[in-house]
């Protein structure tokens, strides 16, 4: 199916479940869940149709009730993933992939990932940003890269 076809396909399902919050309820009739993050499934990425952006991409966590944009398409996210996994090394002792380099991860955030999201994660307070990335986003946001 196509996506559009897909994305008419779950709000139709959409209408048979109950949520427990308002909120909740709001974000799933309005978006469509494409990756499911982490093996506790709190986390999506979806697809969210919007007529002034064409199918943006946002992160639900439900955690923190994070409902940001991330992308501003879907394919900036499958080109971030591939270029991150071409540029991350297998870490032994943490049985996981990484990128070494910090620098190069945010260069990768840079290229792919929404503008907007990049401003948002160094002014608010609490954010998990390194001090390399926020001069990097900062850079960025100027027009300085």
């Amino acid at each position: 199916m196509s996506l559009n076809a897909d994305v008419s396909a779950y709000r139709e399902q959409m209408g048979e479940i109950r949520y427990y919050e308002r909120e909740e309820a709001y974000w799933f009739e309005h978006s469509f869940p494409i990756f499911q993050l982490w093996c506790n499934g709190g986390v999506l990425y979806t697809v969210v149709p919007n007529a002034q952006r064409n199918n943006i991409i946002r992160i639900y966590d439900s955690e923190c009730n994070d409902y940001s944009l991330r992308y501003d398409n879907l394919t900036n996210l499958i080109l971030h993933g591939a270029d991150w996994y071409e540029a991350a090394y297998f870490v032994e002792k943490e049985n996981a992939w990484d990128i070494i380099n910090e620098e190069m991860n945010c260069l990768l955030d840079v290229k792919y990932m929404a503008k907007d999201y990049l401003a948002n994660s160094i002014t608010q307070k609490g954010a998990a940003v390194s001090r390399i990335c926020e001069e990097i986003y900062q850079r960025y946001i100027n027009g300085d890269i």
